[in-house]
């Protein structure tokens, strides 16, 4: 029997108010951090919440973050 895969990065779990729509909605972590000038997270203040920002903290650093020790 084949496993319910989720993909995270493109499946819509991160709850968002987008600027561009004036909607509420959910996006997945590639959407998210795209176009994070134009969408607001909307955090709760449950441990969840700090997982998913140190989540996105750490996709950011490792796509954008310095390439060595000394940069």
């Amino acid at each position: 029997m084949p496993h319910p895969t989720f993909p995270l990065t493109t499946s819509p779990w991160i709850p968002v108010a987008d600027l561009d729509t004036n909607t509420h909605r959910e996006v997945g972590l590639t959407e998210a951090l795209v176009r994070a000038d134009r969408l607001v997270y909307h955090a709760s203040l449950g441990s969840e919440s700090i997982a998913l920002l140190r989540l996105m903290a750490a996709a950011l650093d490792a796509a954008c973050g310095p390439r060595s020790v000394a940069e």
